[in-house]
């Protein structure tokens, strides 16, 4: 069971596409052995395809049948259009090496050649444990994840480290890169919006308001449990707002720096986990829909989400911790070590800790402090973020309907 789900963590499906006259193979190039796995064939509409095909599949160097005279038929429920696009039955790969798999498809005798790296499925766990290990040792997250990135690419380019670290940087880093870009930009911009807030003064005007009602610590931390909530749409979002927001109010009641940072970052991750809109939302139904459509099953991912939430124990928890942490004034482990030296020694910070305030982001002198030059970028941003997600998922809806209607409509067509 580790073997399968470890797997999904590391395989990287580059689809190896060889084009002949009749029909296309889609596998991925690298698996553990051991394990079953699937691939696609596209059959070319320029063939004769009203009737049934067999695909067979034989392992070149050994002669073993893969897949033993597989019917494809082309006849397409309620329609007249022939279904081109099948999935393969599963196949497993019983030895480490590379594979040179035939395809042969009857009665056009038409042949391709697909090739598969197979290695120990063990093999696949060695990426995250070497992450844990560099996190651990370096404390740097970039070089720990790098470092597991270039193992598993070395696994599945038959580990071979010069083509594994060129693979790591030209296509994996790029396309991680790529795909996070969205949230590098949105942090940049909250970034700067925040700056934006610290050098308007709005920060400390915000602050001076929220003081009059935070005059203890109890309110001061339920005041950054509820700001807290009020940033639920992400998580990096709420960490930078909530922390320039809070930070000087906190400091007047003598809240340590690590209890600041243990109930901001508790709360943002988790909070975004378990909303029902959030950029998690959206990333993680998109996992779900690939899975089930991967699996043939017939269901929404967003349906699938919202009946997760109640088994999301490690966020529903750790948000149940902060809110009796607060109230009932309880700490423990080095947090109870930190508040003790803030309450009696007056010492919001331990004597090694490194001060990363920029000085620069100071409010200009003589300029009046308002407290509404941070609160209006607030809701701008909410209003903005929750706005967009509400538009983008309208627009999806209606996409969908549009397709359904479609598949309907052409499904009871006679023609």
């Amino acid at each position: 069971m580790m073997a399968t789900v470890s797997c999904d963590f590391l395989v990287i499906v580059l689809a190896l596409f060889t084009s002949v006259r009749g029909f296309e193979v889609t596998l991925p190039t690298s698996y553990p052995y051991g394990l079953p796995f699937s691939g696609t064939v596209v059959l070319n509409p320029d063939v004769n395809i009203s009737r049934p095909f067999f695909i067979t599949a034989i392992d070149a160097k050994s002669g073993a049948v893969l897949i033993d005279r597989f019917q494809i038929n082309t006849t397409r429920v309620n329609s007249t259009r022939p279904l081109l696009e099948h999935d393969l039955p599963p196949i497993t790969l019983h030895y480490s090496g590379t594979y040179t798999i035939d395809f042969i498809v009857e009665p056009t005798n038409d042949i391709a050649h697909a090739e598969v790296f197979s290695f120990p499925g063990l093999l696949s766990l060695f990426p995250p444990v070497v992450a844990i290990i560099m996190a651990v040792w370096t404390r740097q997250a970039t070089v720990a994840l790098f470092s597991a990135m270039f193992i598993g690419a070395c696994i599945l380019m038959s580990y071979n480290p010069f083509v594994g670290f060129f693979a790591s940087v030209e296509k994996w880093g790029v396309e991680a890169i790529a795909s996070g870009s969205t949230i590098i930009t949105f942090t940049f911009l909250l970034g700067g919006l925040l700056a934006l807030m610290a050098k308007s003064g709005g920060s400390r005007g915000l602050a001076r308001v929220i003081e009059r009602f935070a005059t203890t610590r109890r309110r001061a931390l339920l005041g950054c449990f509820a700001l807290s909530c009020l940033s639920f749409f992400d998580d990096y979002g709420c960490i930078l707002m909530v922390a320039n927001s809070m930070n000087a109010i906190t400091e007047r009641v003598w809240i340590s720096k690590e209890k600041l940072s243990n109930v901001i970052d508790c709360m943002a991750a988790p909070l975004a986990s378990v909303f029902l809109f959030s950029s998690w939302i959206g990333f993680e139904v998109g996992l779900l829909n690939d899975q089930f459509q991967r699996l043939g099953l017939a269901l929404e991912g967003y349906v699938a989400f919202i009946n997760t939430i109640p088994y999301c124990f490690y966020s529903l928890m750790m948000i149940a911790y902060q809110v009796l942490s607060v109230l009932m004034a309880r700490d423990f482990g080095p947090l109870l070590k930190a508040e003790r030296r803030a309450q009696l020694e007056h010492r919001i910070r331990g004597k090694d800790a490194q001060l990363l305030e920029d000085p620069s982001m100071a409010p200009v002198p003589g300029k009046p402090q308002r407290w509404y030059n941070a609160v209006l970028p607030i809701i701008t941003v909410l209003g903005c973020v929750g706005g967009g997600m509400i538009y983008d998922g309208y627009k999806n809806l209606t996409e969908q309907r549009e397709t359904i209607a479609y598949e309907i409509k052409a499904a009871l067509s006679p023609g």
